[in-house]
């Protein structure tokens, strides 16, 4: 797992997508959705203990992993996948098709590009989230958020609202998206704790401004949604 940071109910419209969902209204509340064309995805949930995947997304049994508890579920098409849960997590790491696994190791077992993750800590004083290129991409994900008024990205003069983000193809135009770490920056604006080998051979690039990461002070409530387009073409560029 990377290292950087990083009740009331109400039937709505979850993000305007056309699928009803009870929602809770004061904790924030992590959805996923399989709206690529596959029937189902493979998703890979890490977080870091002493909280358990066991029971979030209805995973039903958990691998302990040093620090970690690991579990596994298949997505299946326009089904919504949600948490449900306002304990406090910290250091979740979600992915699709493909463990969490930097690409020195993801790329000599078959994931030729890599592995991109979304990763969060929510239900805390400072909660954030970001949807990380930074071992490759193996996966076009999509991440919005219901409350956009107090999710925001940057600092200084470059803070903005944030509302949605993905990442886009090729991997090394994954620079300056708010909310998404390029391929190596694990700093954002630099290569911070990347590992010396370029598995890709890409040309380093980061964002030219600290935008890569979204985040709020204080628990606002409200749902985070990550979505599964599709799978990434297996060529960096």
């Amino acid at each position: 797992m990377k290292n950087k940071l990083i009740t009331l109910f109400s039937i709505i419209t979850l993000f305007s997508c056309g699928v009803t969902t009870v929602k809770p209204t004061d904790y924030t509340n992590l959805t996923i959705k399989n709206s690529s064309t596959e029937d189902s995805v493979l998703v890979y949930v890490t977080i870091q203990s002493p909280n358990s995947v066991v029971g979030l997304f209805g995973i039903q049994a958990s691998d302990t992993i040093g620090s970690c508890s690991k579990g596994t579920f298949y997505a299946h098409k326009d089904i919504l996948y949600s948490s449900y849960d306002s304990t406090a997590l910290f250091g979740v790491v979600i992915s699709f098709g493909g463990d969490n696994l930097p690409c020195q190791v993801a790329v000599p077992l078959g994931f030729t590009t890599g592995i991109n993750i979304f990763e969060c800590s929510i239900n805390t004083k400072f909660e954030s989230f970001d949807l990380s290129c930074e071992d490759g991409m193996n996966a076009m994900l999509k991440v919005s958020v219901s409350d956009t008024i107090n999710w925001t990205t940057g600092d200084g003069d470059n803070i903005a609202v944030f509302d949605t983000a993905r990442n886009v193809f090729p991997l090394r135009n994954n620079v300056n998206i708010r909310g998404v770490f390029p391929y190596r920056c694990t700093d954002c604006v630099d290569l911070g704790k990347a590992v010396p080998q370029n598995c890709f051979n890409l040309p380093d690039a980061c964002s030219t401004n600290r935008t890569c990461q979204a985040a709020r002070t204080g628990n606002n409530g409200g749902d985070i949604l990550i979505e599964y387009l599709s799978g990434a073409p297996q060529i960096c560029e």
